[in-house]
């Protein structure tokens, strides 16, 4: 009796232990912040990326990612954008939108102000180093 009550207690000190390192362990990332445009007085729009999936790399030891999958949402006065996003770091012409209400390149979706420049600039430089 004595040895399942000293089990017990061990127990529960180490469910406590767990419960308050857990408690204590930094979150996963909200997204990367790519973009903020300010859009006049208060009003401002942020972009955020989340990385999906690397589907391909480049670079002497094919270590450098050139194909990538990037989920990416815009929140504010002048854009609600959802949308995932296909990138080639080695040839950008053939980066596109996979998935919103239409499928097109990005070279596009800056000239329609679907996406800001500065948010593909920004996506590139983060992404493609």
């Amino acid at each position: 009796m004595k040895s399942t009550y000293l089990l017990s207690l061990a127990f529960l000190s180490l469910s406590f232990l767990v419960s308050t390192s857990a408690l204590a362990a930094p979150s996963f990332s909200d997204g990367i912040n790519v973009y903020t445009s300010q859009d006049g007085g208060v009003y401002t729009t942020t972009w955020t990326a989340y990385p999906m999936t690397i589907e391909g790399y480049t670079g002497a030891n094919l270590k450098k990612p050139d194909n990538l999958l990037i989920a990416l949402t815009a929140d504010g006065k002048t854009s609600s954008f959802r949308g995932v996003l296909s990138i080639t770091c080695s040839s950008p012409i053939s980066s596109n939108i996979v998935s919103d209400t239409d499928y097109k390149s990005l070279k596009e979706a800056m000239a329609d102000y679907t996406l800001p420049r500065p948010v593909v600039n920004n996506l590139f430089a983060k992404f493609c180093k």
